[in-house]
């Protein structure tokens, strides 16, 4: 099963880091994402990335491909799970504006 992704990259690791820093790199999920987590980000650029799997180096015990539809599927429960708490302190934070700005 053939996996490509697309991330957001810190210019610098891009650059300098990827396959030679120790402790790998990060990949943001969206250009908000990295904005919001990597402060330097700004000075040193964003570049947009894509990631593809080229093969399972360690197989456990259940097969690669079920695994990876069984890890998408509690990733994306896990996604709708972080947006909706997020919208939710949204609505408050709205709601906490308004009522200030009527007072």
């Amino acid at each position: 099963m053939s996996i490509t992704r697309i991330g957001y990259m810190d210019q610098t690791d891009f650059l300098h880091e990827v396959g030679e820093g120790a402790g790998g790199t990060t990949v943001y999920a969206s250009l908000n994402d990295i904005l919001n987590h990597c402060p330097c980000a700004i000075k040193c650029g964003v570049v947009k990335v894509k990631i593809s799997k080229v093969e399972n180096m360690i197989a456990g015990l259940e097969s690669a491909q079920e695994r990876d539809k069984t890890w998408l599927a509690n990733h994306y429960r896990q996604q709708a799970d972080f947006f909706k708490k997020r919208a939710e302190n949204f609505l408050i934070l709205a709601d906490k504006i308004e009522k200030d700005d009527n007072e």
